[in-house]
């Protein structure tokens, strides 16, 4: 869940400008998500020895179906007095153990040093200029003191694997406010960012300060308000929003269980400003129809061939944060599995999906975001765990893997044909073909999977294609059309072309 509300933050976080002339500075902000205080966000700035350290952490608690989860992440940042930046510390705990990304900075580009002793280049897309933090807070000054009506930079993104963020500002008026006992006349502002359909919007001061953001992030609307101290602590003991309702989207025309099917046909539609599409990968098939609807089509008995960048890009089998497969107890849980000398690699490959299903006995929701050797110390988990677990054993096995993110059919309290739900699962490269595994569900795969992402999870990789999903939930839209053959209702007369 976190990584569904880290773009926003990361959006504040990287944005967020500070009184200048002071040798330090410390704001609180109280996080609400459906109007229901559930966390805090905690900004410092310190000058010294001519060095500039920007610090944020922020910590906030949801409920997931009953159970209660605290979420928190940090960033360090370092730069010299000119700009030039030194290091960055990012932590991140969704439940399991901390995971921790250090970085320095190679000729002005930042390198993952959590690793490889002499760092890994970061996933840096842009090679075009950058702003520090710092150079960040003097140039929203410098444009915000001076009427701009529109603003436009790069930052990096430290929740993404510090990747590049473009940033969008356009001011829509101005109003005035009581802000910590002082009233002030206030910018109003809509942010935007490339690559997210995450759209906020921003009150600050004429010297840049962040005084409120409010999202709609999918699962409902998210505030951050500058407020005190004393109310910003206070917010983490509040009773946290229930958010796994949030993930359910509406299903029309279903009729009983998906658990066995093999095949389906759905109309997707999407909501949104812009228009949207779904990945072509494993059993999934997608051709675009008219009026931004997509006719989805499922054949879980199949997969389909990956791209030439697909096969040979490594990260699909190295180890990560989260499929951290050089983890000793993770080598010798897999090395210890049989395999009979007659299996296809398919079948041996349904042995690991069994086996990590085994191995998961206590299935709860209590941990958002574990790594495989957490889960398989804990043995508790949900879609996330058994999802990199499996990847792990994949990759062990000499298999590239990705997890893919999506929805899958269920029952649901209060939907007469079930519900879609927010889903993670894998996929392995069995000689060039992706195919589809589900530790979860009782088959290999079926055909009540709709695949929205896919991700190595390496770096950031994760948390971006995680934030995709979550702004769709509330505007997604499913029709079956038919499971295993039998129509359940008409596609109608629009017609459409293989993508």
């Amino acid at each position: 869940m976190s990584v569904g509300l880290s773009l926003v933050v990361a959006l504040v976080t990287t944005v967020s400008a500070f009184f200048a002339g002071a040798q330090q500075q410390e704001f609180w902000y109280r996080i609400s998500i459906r109007d229901s205080p559930c966390g805090y966000l905690h900004e410092t700035v310190t000058e010294d020895d001519g060095r500039i350290r920007t610090e944020s952490s922020e910590r906030f608690r949801i409920d997931r179906g009953g159970s209660v989860v605290e979420l928190s992440q940090s960033l360090t940042f370092e730069e010299d007095g000119r700009g030039a930046p030194l290091s960055a510390t990012v932590r991140v705990e969704t439940g399991g153990r901390p995971v921790r990304h250090d970085y320095d900075f190679h000729d002005g580009q930042p390198r993952d040093r959590s690793f490889e002793p002499d760092g890994s280049p970061a996933r840096n897309d842009d090679d075009g200029v950058w702003l520090t933090p710092a150079e960040v807070r003097a140039f929203l000054k410098a444009r915000i003191s001076s009427d701009a009506t529109r603003i436009s930079y790069r930052t990096l993104d430290p929740y993404a694997g510090m990747s590049t963020l473009h940033i969008e500002m356009t001011r829509l008026g101005t109003e005035r406010h009581d802000v910590l006992g002082r009233t002030l006349d206030l910018g109003r502002w809509r942010v935007e960012s490339d690559g997210s359909s995450i759209v906020s919007e921003e009150l600050r001061t004429d010297q840049g300060v962040l005084v409120s953001s409010i999202a709609d992030v999918g699962l409902g609307i998210m505030s951050i308000e500058l407020v005190d101290r004393e109310i910003a602590l206070e917010a983490l003991n509040s009773t946290p929003p229930e958010l796994l309702d949030s993930t359910l989207v509406p299903v029309a025309n279903m009729v009983g269980s998906t658990d066995d099917s093999v095949t389906a046909g759905y109309r997707v539609r999407f909501e949104t400003e812009t228009p949207r599409g779904l990945p072509d990968a494993g059993a999934q098939h997608v051709r675009t129809l008219g009026s931004g609807v997509l006719e989805v089509t499922i054949d879980a008995a199949s997969g389909s061939s990956a791209s030439e960048a697909e096969r040979s890009d490594p990260a699909y089998l190295s180890a990560s944060a989260y499929i951290d497969l050089d983890d000793p107890s993770v080598r010798r849980f897999f090395r210890t599995l049989r395999r009979s000398p007659t299996d296809t690699t398919l079948e041996a490959c349904e042995r690991l999906r069994t086996a990590v299903a085994r191995r998961i006995s206590n299935k709860t929701f209590d941990v958002a975001f574990g790594s495989a050797s957490d889960t398989l110390r804990s043995r508790s988990g949900d879609c996330t765990e058994h999802a990199v677990l499996l990847a792990a054993g994949f990759r062990l096995a000499g298999l590239p893997a990705r997890v893919a993110t999506g929805l899958v059919h269920a029952p649901a309290a209060g939907f007469e044909h079930g519900a879609f739900a927010w889903h993670m699962w894998t996929q392995v490269m069995i000689d060039g073909v992706w195919w589809d595994f589900d530790a979860t569900r009782e088959n290999r795969f079926d055909a009540g999977h709709l695949l929205v992402s896919t991700s190595s999870l390496d770096g950031g990789a994760g948390e971006r294609a995680l934030s995709e999903m979550l702004p769709l939930l509330g505007r997604m839209r499913v029709e079956v059309i038919c499971v295993d053959g039998v129509v359940l209702d008409e596609p109608g007369l629009e017609k459409g072309d293989d993508r």
